[in-house]
């Protein structure tokens, strides 16, 4: 399906399945998390998100342009923080996740079909924090529930 929708392009979650592809986050894991975050935030221009289809030229850096700096909603002390962590555990736990995608949809036949029931809460995690100027990203986390009517 991914090769129908982006062709001739790479689809980012086949990079992940990958064996071994925890060695393209590894090999620069301060660039790979501030990359990371600034791409998948609304902050980059267009040529600089997020690509969830890429050329194959583009696989070993996930089509991602070095970022300069980081995004600004965290702090130097987050990037450290996460990098300490991802250089103690490394990136292959989590990369276990899109390799295991097929075994999670064998396991979960039931789901099949299966709707929503309605009314749904949904909810959505934000950072924001409003001032006189208008609203500004920051650390302070505040979550949206909404509910959904309808079919």
């Amino acid at each position: 399906m991914e090769q129908q929708k982006y062709p001739g392009k790479i689809f980012y979650q086949q990079i992940f399945r990958s064996p071994g592809s925890e060695k393209i986050f590894e090999a620069d894991v301060h660039g790979t998390i501030v990359n990371g975050l600034y791409s998948a935030s609304g902050e980059p221009p267009d040529e600089r998100g997020w690509k969830f289809a890429m050329d194959p030229k583009e696989a070993a850096s996930l089509g991602m342009p070095q970022t300069p700096k980081r995004p600004t909603f965290v702090t130097d002390a987050d990037i450290e923080f996460l990098v300490g962590e991802f250089k103690r555990s490394g990136f292959v736990g989590g990369l276990n996740y899109y390799r295991n995608v097929d075994r999670n949809w064998a396991l979960t036949p039931f789901l099949d079909g299966a709707k929503l029931p309605q009314p749904t809460l949904l909810s959505r995690v934000t950072a924001m924090e409003s001032s006189a100027s208008g609203v500004k990203k920051s650390r302070q986390w505040s979550v949206t529930f909404r509910t959904c009517e309808g079919s």
